[in-house]
């Protein structure tokens, strides 16, 4: 993204749309440097690529069509409305992905607009603050909505019906780092971080759960090369 806003393709549709972590990116570094001279500058372009995220699309539409980049990553057509990503764009080409609600995009995104929202309070763009604000928290209650559940203690991705695609992955932790989850969430989630069967596995964490058919993960019961357990 340039700093007027305007965008820099890289290539075909499917690799072009990185995950949307640069506001939260930026308000990270000012918070640990203290160096506002940058805020002013970012401000607009971040803003630019969330409107962009934010428009409604769909996968399907990618290779058909003719300006692709018409096509956001809001789910179109969905009871959810919540966001969507490529395999190649969002890093995650080795695991199992189905739908049109992904968690992590979703968190992500929530991320983002929390980052805004703080960018925005330190330019004195209080009105424009408290817009994204709002738009992270009614994203928060949908992701908890749609992807959390409350049988297995875990936040999947959804169908455009709003039905879970039950694979555990990695994409379902990014609610803890978005502060979406409740603490009593949070602790579920810790719950499948230290379950050796799962994700605390010799060298953690694996993308994808080592029960899962399609894992080829070490065994349980192999060496731990050292490991310690998290307390």
């Amino acid at each position: 993204m340039q700093e007027d806003g305007t965008e820099i393709l890289w290539g075909g549709p499917q690799n072009a749309a990185n995950p949307p972590i640069f506001a939260w990116a930026e308000w990270e570094y000012f918070r640990f440097s203290g160096d506002r001279s940058r805020l002013s500058r970012v401000a607009l372009p971040l803003e630019k690529h969330l409107e962009w995220w934010a428009q409604k699309g769909s996968p399907e539409a990618l290779a058909h069509a003719p300006d692709w980049n018409a096509q956001g990553r809001r789910a179109r057509d969905s009871v959810h409305t919540l966001f969507w990503n490529t395999p190649n764009g969002s890093g995650t080409q080795n695991l199992p992905r189905e739908g049109t609600g992904w968690v992590d995009a979703s968190s992500q995104m929530v991320l983002a607009w929390k980052s805004l929202a703080g960018i925005c309070d330190e330019l004195g763009q209080h009105q424009k603050a408290a817009r994204f604000a709002r738009e992270a928290q009614d994203l928060s209650a949908q992701i908890n909505r749609w992807c959390w559940n409350e049988t297995d203690g875990f936040y999947y991705d959804v169908r455009r019906d709003g039905t879970q695609f039950k694979a555990q992955t990695v994409a379902g932790f990014w609610p803890l780092v978005a502060g979406v989850a409740t603490p009593k969430q949070a602790a579920r989630l810790a719950a499948h971080l230290l379950n050796e069967r799962k994700f605390w596995r010799p060298v953690p964490f694996p993308s994808l759960e080592a029960a899962h058919p399609q894992n080829r993960a070490i065994p349980a019961g192999a060496a731990r090369c050292g490991r310690r357990r998290i307390t």
